[in-house]
């Protein structure tokens, strides 16, 4: 696909599922479901540009879903300052309902405060995502040998 976009692989994984256009292109690793599909023709419609307009920043805690600053910081340069990340990761993570990992500890970023309903959805997704973390086999190597 790089190739054909005259790209790097990398550029192409970044835009994969953020929604985000490159080259006229949208990228995802599967299938748009109803759901998706009616978040991409929103975003798409709302935000020709890919740097959307945003005013203030909800920082959530991912585990407790509490506000971090017990408020939204006032900008995205506030949020920039305090993470020590870039522009781009911010603007990737932001409404993307993915776990962004900054200055140890995990958060969701939004551009607006998020409903009950919307918390419950991300609560029972991260502890569904604890629960299928198993393992079901181990190799443990010491010196060349399987301990």
């Amino acid at each position: 696909m790089g190739a054909f976009l005259l790209t790097g692989s990398a550029t192409i994984v970044y835009y994969l599922d953020n929604f985000k256009i490159y080259k006229g292109y949208y990228f995802f690793t599967n299938a748009l479901d109803t759901e998706d599909r009616n978040v991409f023709i929103e975003r798409h419609s709302l935000n020709k540009s890919s740097t959307p307009n945003i005013s203030k920043v909800w920082v959530y805690d991912c585990e407790t879903l509490t506000l971090l600053n017990n408020t939204p910081y006032p900008s995205i340069q506030a949020v920039l300052d305090y993470l020590k990340v870039g522009r781009r990761t911010v603007l990737k993570y932001i409404d993307s309902d993915k776990i962004l990992k900054s200055n140890g500890i995990m958060i969701y970023l939004y551009s607006q405060e998020i409903s009950k309903s919307k918390a419950d959805n991300l609560k029972q997704s991260l502890d569904k995502n604890k629960s299928q973390v198993k393992f079901e086999n181990i190799w443990v190597y010491k010196n060349r040998i399987i301990i």
